[in-house]
């Protein structure tokens, strides 16, 4: 499984420390191959990433997880907030430096392999630079991108794609008390980002039809914690904790264990 994102999927894997090194590469004893498991991850334990692999997955499923913190999906569209941030156009250049051609350490086929994309998130920060008429413009030329991105990912061979949607960012605690962030305004960037997202992931759909496309929503899985915080084990909508475990959010931004879980659930039924 390859994965592309930001915060929300990273497991701080370092793709240039696989290869001859066998250690750090994806295994029965480590799927994420680095680091050690669960993974550095933005939860304070396993991921969507992380549970899709093991907890609901009864095969052996490496993962090879390029995604990292602050990504956007292309710097020419929306630049990252700060330079060293990476982009999706920059991991999957890295996809194509490591296991591409699949080598020996990495025997990849187009029917045991798939690959997840969650971008968008971190876009919503830099917005505030756009007047909300501009995100009607703005919105699709990173869809544009983004499927330009996956494309190429599709004639390197990949044949199994899943594309998430962006969740209800309003909810999240850390953007509630954002003022240059209002709320009419983050629901317009996510309710236009999906949309445009649906019609692109339909688009791909159509002209590859060798390949097995999924769009995966999210919005109702964060309603449903926000609105039942004891399912998910929380005590409230609102708290959070670095341990990820008794509280709906890892920080301000970052949803925790539980609702990560119920991501990668929905993924594996996909």
């Amino acid at each position: 499984m390859v994965y592309s994102g930001d915060s929300y999927s990273r497991t701080g894997f370092h793709y240039n420390l696989t290869g001859l090194n066998s250690k750090k590469n994806p295994s029965t004893k480590n799927p994420l191959g680095n680091p050690s498991w669960p993974g550095k991850t933005s939860t304070g334990g396993a991921n969507w990433v992380g549970y899709f692999g093991t907890k609901f997955n009864s095969t052996l499923t490496l993962l090879w997880n390029y995604a990292s913190s602050g990504c956007v999906i292309d710097r020419a569209v929306v630049p990252p907030r700060l330079p060293k941030y990476l982009t999706f156009v920059d991991q999957v250049g890295f996809f194509n430096a490591s296991i591409a051609n699949r080598p020996e350490y990495a025997p990849w086929t187009p029917e045991n392999s798939a690959v997840g994309i969650w971008f968008g998130i971190n876009e919503l920060g830099r917005t505030k630079y756009f007047p909300a008429r501009n995100l009607t413009e703005v919105i699709p030329r990173m869809i544009e991108s983004l499927g330009a991105q996956a494309q190429i990912l599709h004639g390197i061979g990949l044949r199994n794609f899943a594309f998430l949607e962006i969740p209800p960012l309003g909810l999240v605690p850390g953007v509630r008390v954002l003022r240059d962030l209002d709320e009419l305004k983050t629901g317009l960037y996510v309710s236009t980002f999906n949309y445009h997202l649906r019609k692109m992931v339909k688009s791909f759909d159509e002209t590859n039809s060798d390949t097995k496309v999924s769009l995966i929503p999210v919005e109702d899985i964060f309603w449903d914690a926000v609105m039942r915080p004891e399912v998910y084990g929380a005590a409230n909508s609102t708290c959070w904790s670095r341990q990820g475990r008794d509280c709906l959010w890892w920080d301000g931004f970052h949803p925790a264990q539980a609702i990560h879980s119920a991501i990668a659930h929905r993924v594996a039924e996909a």
